[in-house]
Protein backbone atom coordinates (compact mmCIF):
# COMPACT_ATOMS: atom_id res chain seq x y z
CA UNK A 1 0.00 0.00 0.00
CA UNK A 2 1.12 3.56 -0.71
CA UNK A 3 2.19 5.10 2.60
CA UNK A 4 1.22 8.54 1.23
CA UNK A 5 -2.43 7.54 0.81
CA UNK A 6 -4.56 8.84 3.68
CA UNK A 7 -8.15 8.31 4.73
CA UNK A 8 -8.92 11.78 3.36
CA UNK A 9 -8.30 10.36 -0.12
CA UNK A 10 -11.47 8.28 0.28
CA UNK A 11 -13.72 11.16 1.38
CA UNK A 12 -15.63 11.33 -1.91
CA UNK A 13 -16.72 7.71 -1.66
CA UNK A 14 -17.88 7.70 1.96
CA UNK A 15 -20.46 9.40 4.14
CA UNK A 16 -19.46 11.60 7.06
CA UNK A 17 -20.47 8.82 9.45
CA UNK A 18 -18.31 6.32 7.56
CA UNK A 19 -15.31 8.65 7.68
CA UNK A 20 -15.69 9.28 11.40
CA UNK A 21 -15.80 5.55 12.14
CA UNK A 22 -12.90 4.74 9.83
CA UNK A 23 -10.80 7.44 11.49
CA UNK A 24 -11.70 6.00 14.87
CA UNK A 25 -10.71 2.50 13.76
CA UNK A 26 -7.41 3.86 12.37
CA UNK A 27 -6.64 5.59 15.67
CA UNK A 28 -7.50 2.45 17.64
CA UNK A 29 -5.30 0.38 15.30
CA UNK A 30 -2.31 2.58 16.15
CA UNK A 31 -2.67 1.70 19.85
CA UNK A 32 -3.71 -1.96 19.50
CA UNK A 33 -2.11 -3.76 22.46
CA UNK A 34 -3.30 -7.37 22.35
CA UNK A 35 -5.38 -10.01 20.58
CA UNK A 36 -8.53 -8.82 22.32
CA UNK A 37 -8.00 -5.34 20.91
CA UNK A 38 -7.43 -6.80 17.44
CA UNK A 39 -10.60 -8.87 17.61
CA UNK A 40 -12.52 -5.80 18.70
CA UNK A 41 -11.17 -3.79 15.76
CA UNK A 42 -12.23 -6.41 13.22
CA UNK A 43 -15.66 -6.68 14.85
CA UNK A 44 -16.09 -2.90 14.61
CA UNK A 45 -15.07 -2.91 10.98
CA UNK A 46 -17.35 -5.85 10.22
CA UNK A 47 -20.27 -3.95 11.77
CA UNK A 48 -19.41 -0.85 9.71
CA UNK A 49 -19.50 -2.95 6.55
CA UNK A 50 -22.81 -4.47 7.61
CA UNK A 51 -21.63 -8.09 7.81
CA UNK A 52 -22.34 -10.48 10.67
CA UNK A 53 -19.46 -12.87 10.07
CA UNK A 54 -15.71 -12.38 9.85
CA UNK A 55 -12.74 -14.71 9.55
CA UNK A 56 -9.11 -13.70 9.11
CA UNK A 57 -5.72 -15.03 8.12
CA UNK A 58 -2.35 -13.42 8.72
CA UNK A 59 0.99 -14.13 7.08
CA UNK A 60 4.11 -12.95 8.88
CA UNK A 61 5.93 -12.25 5.62
CA UNK A 62 4.41 -11.03 2.39
CA UNK A 63 2.81 -13.79 0.36
CA UNK A 64 5.09 -16.76 -0.13
CA UNK A 65 4.00 -20.38 -0.26
CA UNK A 66 6.83 -21.26 2.15
CA UNK A 67 5.28 -19.20 4.94
CA UNK A 68 2.28 -20.55 6.89
CA UNK A 69 -0.98 -18.71 7.24
CA UNK A 70 -2.16 -18.06 10.79
CA UNK A 71 -5.95 -18.18 10.97
CA UNK A 72 -8.12 -16.39 13.50
CA UNK A 73 -11.88 -16.60 13.76
CA UNK A 74 -13.89 -13.55 14.73
CA UNK A 75 -17.50 -14.59 14.32
CA UNK A 76 -17.83 -17.33 11.70
CA UNK A 77 -19.77 -20.45 12.77
CA UNK A 78 -17.17 -22.85 14.15
CA UNK A 79 -19.06 -25.80 12.65
CA UNK A 80 -18.65 -24.32 9.17
CA UNK A 81 -14.94 -23.71 9.64
CA UNK A 82 -14.46 -27.26 10.89
CA UNK A 83 -16.32 -28.67 7.88
CA UNK A 84 -14.50 -26.33 5.48
CA UNK A 85 -11.10 -27.63 6.56
CA UNK A 86 -11.94 -31.26 7.32
CA UNK A 87 -13.51 -31.80 3.88
CA UNK A 88 -10.67 -30.07 2.06
CA UNK A 89 -12.85 -27.28 0.70
CA UNK A 90 -9.95 -24.89 1.14
CA UNK A 91 -8.20 -26.56 -1.82
CA UNK A 92 -11.16 -26.00 -4.15
CA UNK A 93 -12.54 -22.64 -3.08
CA UNK A 94 -12.39 -20.43 -6.22
CA UNK A 95 -12.25 -17.22 -4.15
CA UNK A 96 -9.32 -18.58 -2.17
CA UNK A 97 -7.53 -19.54 -5.37
CA UNK A 98 -8.05 -16.04 -6.77
CA UNK A 99 -6.66 -14.46 -3.61
CA UNK A 100 -3.56 -16.67 -3.77
CA UNK A 101 -3.05 -15.70 -7.42
CA UNK A 102 -3.23 -11.99 -6.62
CA UNK A 103 -0.98 -12.20 -3.58
CA UNK A 104 1.55 -14.27 -5.49
CA UNK A 105 1.51 -11.51 -8.09
CA UNK A 106 2.51 -8.98 -5.42
CA UNK A 107 -0.79 -7.10 -5.45
CA UNK A 108 -0.94 -4.83 -2.41
CA UNK A 109 -4.70 -4.64 -2.02
CA UNK A 110 -7.77 -6.55 -3.08
CA UNK A 111 -11.49 -6.58 -2.28
CA UNK A 112 -13.07 -9.57 -3.98
CA UNK A 113 -16.83 -10.09 -4.00
CA UNK A 114 -17.78 -13.75 -3.90
CA UNK A 115 -20.69 -13.38 -6.35
CA UNK A 116 -18.71 -13.54 -9.64
CA UNK A 117 -17.19 -16.85 -8.51
CA UNK A 118 -20.58 -18.49 -7.95
CA UNK A 119 -21.32 -19.21 -11.62
CA UNK A 120 -20.20 -22.08 -13.87
CA UNK A 121 -19.15 -24.13 -10.85
CA UNK A 122 -18.01 -27.73 -10.87
CA UNK A 123 -19.52 -30.35 -8.52
CA UNK A 124 -17.23 -29.71 -5.53
CA UNK A 125 -17.39 -25.92 -5.90
CA UNK A 126 -21.19 -26.15 -6.00
CA UNK A 127 -21.08 -28.28 -2.85
CA UNK A 128 -18.93 -25.66 -1.12
CA UNK A 129 -21.39 -22.92 -2.07
CA UNK A 130 -24.41 -24.92 -0.89
CA UNK A 131 -22.80 -25.87 2.42
CA UNK A 132 -21.59 -22.30 3.05
CA UNK A 133 -25.08 -20.93 2.48
CA UNK A 134 -26.56 -23.56 4.78
CA UNK A 135 -24.74 -21.75 7.62
CA UNK A 136 -26.16 -18.36 6.60
CA UNK A 137 -23.07 -17.09 4.79
CA UNK A 138 -25.05 -16.12 1.70
CA UNK A 139 -23.08 -13.10 0.53
CA UNK A 140 -19.49 -12.14 1.11
CA UNK A 141 -16.31 -10.36 0.29
CA UNK A 142 -12.66 -11.21 0.94
CA UNK A 143 -10.21 -8.35 1.29
CA UNK A 144 -6.45 -8.37 1.72
CA UNK A 145 -3.61 -5.96 2.31
CA UNK A 146 -0.01 -6.91 1.50
CA UNK A 147 2.52 -4.54 3.09
CA UNK A 148 5.28 -5.72 0.79
CA UNK A 149 8.40 -7.85 0.75
CA UNK A 150 9.58 -8.94 4.20
CA UNK A 151 6.52 -7.30 5.70
CA UNK A 152 3.19 -9.06 6.20
CA UNK A 153 -0.17 -9.77 4.63
CA UNK A 154 -3.61 -9.76 6.24
CA UNK A 155 -6.71 -11.35 4.73
CA UNK A 156 -10.22 -11.00 6.15
CA UNK A 157 -13.37 -12.57 4.74
CA UNK A 158 -16.66 -10.92 5.66
CA UNK A 159 -20.03 -12.52 5.03
CA UNK A 160 -23.70 -12.02 5.74
CA UNK A 161 -27.11 -13.61 5.41
CA UNK A 162 -28.53 -10.44 3.87
CA UNK A 163 -25.90 -7.72 3.19
CA UNK A 164 -24.43 -7.64 -0.32
CA UNK A 165 -20.99 -6.09 -1.01
CA UNK A 166 -21.06 -2.89 -3.04
CA UNK A 167 -18.76 -0.03 -4.06
CA UNK A 168 -18.91 1.45 -0.56
CA UNK A 169 -17.66 -1.84 0.85
CA UNK A 170 -14.59 -1.75 -1.39
CA UNK A 171 -13.80 1.87 -0.51
CA UNK A 172 -14.08 1.13 3.20
CA UNK A 173 -11.79 -1.89 2.86
CA UNK A 174 -9.19 0.14 0.98
CA UNK A 175 -9.29 2.81 3.70
CA UNK A 176 -9.13 0.46 6.71
CA UNK A 177 -7.09 -2.59 5.73
CA UNK A 178 -3.61 -0.94 5.86
CA UNK A 179 -4.29 0.16 9.45
CA UNK A 180 -5.60 -3.26 10.49
CA UNK A 181 -2.64 -4.98 8.82
CA UNK A 182 -0.12 -2.78 10.63
CA UNK A 183 -1.92 -3.44 13.91
CA UNK A 184 -1.68 -7.19 13.29
CA UNK A 185 2.01 -6.86 12.40
CA UNK A 186 2.67 -4.81 15.55
CA UNK A 187 1.21 -7.57 17.73
CA UNK A 188 3.34 -10.21 16.00
CA UNK A 189 6.52 -8.15 16.45
CA UNK A 190 5.65 -7.42 20.06
CA UNK A 191 5.14 -11.13 20.70
CA UNK A 192 8.57 -11.94 19.26
CA UNK A 193 10.43 -9.21 21.17
CA UNK A 194 8.49 -10.11 24.32
CA UNK A 195 10.26 -13.49 24.35
CA UNK A 196 13.61 -11.86 25.09
CA UNK A 197 15.05 -11.88 28.60
CA UNK A 198 16.33 -8.73 30.32
CA UNK A 199 19.92 -9.59 29.38
CA UNK A 200 18.95 -10.31 25.79
CA UNK A 201 17.12 -6.98 25.58
CA UNK A 202 20.27 -5.23 26.74
CA UNK A 203 22.28 -6.92 24.01
CA UNK A 204 19.50 -6.25 21.48
CA UNK A 205 19.63 -2.54 22.26
CA UNK A 206 23.32 -2.43 21.36
CA UNK A 207 22.73 -4.52 18.24
CA UNK A 208 20.41 -1.78 17.03
CA UNK A 209 23.21 0.71 17.62
CA UNK A 210 25.45 -1.33 15.33
CA UNK A 211 27.88 -2.49 18.00
CA UNK A 212 30.01 -5.59 17.45
CA UNK A 213 30.04 -8.52 19.87
CA UNK A 214 33.42 -7.34 21.16
CA UNK A 215 32.10 -3.81 21.77
CA UNK A 216 28.95 -5.08 23.48
CA UNK A 217 31.04 -7.32 25.72
CA UNK A 218 33.10 -4.37 26.89
CA UNK A 219 30.05 -2.14 27.38
CA UNK A 220 28.23 -4.78 29.46
CA UNK A 221 31.44 -6.02 31.12
CA UNK A 222 30.88 -9.64 30.13
CA UNK A 223 32.83 -12.06 27.95
CA UNK A 224 32.47 -12.03 24.19
CA UNK A 225 31.29 -15.65 24.32
CA UNK A 226 28.44 -14.55 26.60
CA UNK A 227 27.41 -11.93 24.06
CA UNK A 228 27.55 -14.52 21.28
CA UNK A 229 25.33 -16.79 23.38
CA UNK A 230 22.77 -14.00 23.86
CA UNK A 231 22.87 -13.05 20.16
CA UNK A 232 22.19 -16.67 19.18
CA UNK A 233 19.19 -16.74 21.52
CA UNK A 234 17.94 -13.43 20.12
CA UNK A 235 18.07 -14.77 16.55
CA UNK A 236 16.23 -17.92 17.60
CA UNK A 237 13.48 -16.11 19.52
CA UNK A 238 12.96 -13.51 16.81
CA UNK A 239 12.92 -16.26 14.17
CA UNK A 240 15.59 -14.26 12.34
CA UNK A 241 18.00 -15.99 9.92
CA UNK A 242 20.81 -13.53 10.61
CA UNK A 243 21.91 -10.54 12.67
CA UNK A 244 20.74 -7.98 10.08
CA UNK A 245 17.25 -9.44 9.97
CA UNK A 246 17.08 -9.46 13.78
CA UNK A 247 18.03 -5.78 13.88
CA UNK A 248 15.31 -5.03 11.30
CA UNK A 249 12.73 -6.75 13.51
CA UNK A 250 13.90 -4.91 16.61
CA UNK A 251 13.83 -1.53 14.86
CA UNK A 252 10.38 -2.23 13.41
CA UNK A 253 9.01 -3.20 16.82
CA UNK A 254 10.49 -0.07 18.39
CA UNK A 255 9.06 2.09 15.57
CA UNK A 256 5.60 0.54 15.64
CA UNK A 257 5.21 0.49 19.42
Amino acid sequence: MDDHVTIADFADGLSREDLVEILSIAEASATCENEGDMTGLVRRFSALLGFEYAFGMYMRSSYDSRHPLHAFNISNPEEWLSEYHSKGYVMHDPVGQEIQRRLAGSETFGAISWAPFEVNLGPIESEILARRKSYGLNFGLSTFCNLGQQQSALLISFSSATSVPDDRTTVLCRAAMPHLTRARKRLELREKVGRLTRQELQVAGWLIEGKTNWEIAHILEVTESTVKFHVANILKKLEAPNRQNAVSILIAERFLT
